[in-house]
């Protein structure tokens, strides 16, 4: 038994109220049934939210795809550049002052190595890298090759590399080569 027919039952609702509405349910269902899309409509339907929600799918797959393989590249170049800096360094300390331009470019740094890496690196042989650690930067002596590499791959970490050696090669370019002998004697000053 239906709530409307308890209610009409114990007297709360009048005999002419529950015929209205009785008769508004019915034109409700009516008009329901009427607007009602055919089956195979409601289906295409079903079928086109389904792909769209799938297409969408794909897509945020892709694009967080993307965002790890481009996080990984960044990973493995910067892997590779250290690699580059670190495994064609060379020890070449020394007593011949050479001055290079810091990793910002802002300042000049001295580093002291030996005439032949000095002249070396006057000639495009050897190059200077910096490496970053983070919270200090290391300045280290590489291979011209490496260097050459490390621009290509577009690393600002190479701050002196010589690519023209031709006027570095002439005799007033030389390092100052001293000619007079140096004399460590205690001197009295006059």
């Amino acid at each position: 038994m239906s709530l409307r027919d308890q209610l009409l039952q114990k007297g709360l609702v009048s005999k002419k109220r529950a015929q209205q509405a009785k008769r508004e349910l019915k034109k409700a269902r009516k008009q329901q049934q009427g607007a009602r899309q055919k089956k195979k409509v409601v289906e295409q339907e079903t079928a086109a939210n389904k792909q769209a929600r799938e297409a969408a799918e794909l897509e945020a797959r892709r694009a967080r795809r993307l965002e790890r393989d481009e996080a990984k590249g960044q990973v493995e170049r910067a892997l590779r550049i250290r690699n580059l800096v670190w495994g064609n360094r060379i020890h070449v300390r020394g007593k011949q002052p050479f001055w290079h331009h810091t990793l910002d470019g802002t300042q000049l740094v001295r580093m002291n190595v030996s005439l032949r890496a000095a002249e070396q690196l006057r000639k495009g042989e050897l190059a200077i890298a910096a490496f970053d650690h983070g919270n200090r930067v290391e300045y280290v002596v590489v291979k011209g090759d490496a260097a050459r590499t490390l621009r290509e791959l577009g690393a600002s970490s190479v701050v002196f590399l010589v690519d023209d050696v031709k006027g570095i090669l002439a005799p007033e370019e030389q390092f100052l080569q001293r000619d007079w002998e140096t004399d460590l004697r205690p001197h009295r000053k006059r």
